[in-house]
């Protein structure tokens, strides 16, 4: 019985040693820029300009910049890394995105939207990437475009770009 008593004292301790709270300290910008991305799975999401969201499997930076030319095609983004403990641990991070003024403005729908936010957990110590690739003539709006990265009611990053045409 002592055994017993003994185990479920043992998984209990290691189970609240795995459960203590992950703590973010900051968020380091790592790479800004243009980038060639492999997409995967696509996740409807009504207050984004297209509908959906689109994972992104792999991000390889062409080129470091914040002036974007209007392309479609074109993706470009940030890579950052949290830094906070435990290493590993996921934490709930907002993605925002916020879009010149005048917003995007689907046609099929005829809906602006002038700024998307998604909550996604984000594993601290990785090197992750966030962006926006223009896949419409529609989404190619010229200004400052802004990703910005929370938790909670913290902003932790934010990375301008500036999007012109050719």
């Amino acid at each position: 019985m002592r055994t017993i008593i003994a185990y479920f004292l043992l998984l209990g301790l290691a189970s609240a040693a795995h459960a203590q709270k992950a703590r973010i300290e900051r968020v380091d910008i790592v790479g800004k820029g243009i980038y060639q991305v492999a997409v995967g799975k696509k996740t409807p999401d009504k207050q984004t300009p297209t509908g959906v969201v689109t994972a992104v499997k792999t991000a390889t930076k062409i080129k470091d910049t914040t002036r974007v030319p209007a392309r479609i095609g074109l993706e470009f983004g940030i890579q950052y890394r949290i830094v906070g403990s435990p290493k590993g641990a996921a934490v709930p991070i907002r993605i925002v995105n916020v879009y010149p003024k005048q917003g995007l403005r689907n046609p099929k729908t005829g809906k602006t939207v002038r700024r998307a936010e998604i909550v996604r957990n984000k594993i601290i110590g990785d090197v992750i990437y966030t962006g926006y690739g223009f896949e419409n003539a529609w989404e190619i709006v010229p200004g400052v475009w802004k990703l910005e990265l929370w938790h909670k009611k913290r902003k932790l990053a934010e990375q301008s770009f500036t999007v012109s045409k050719p």
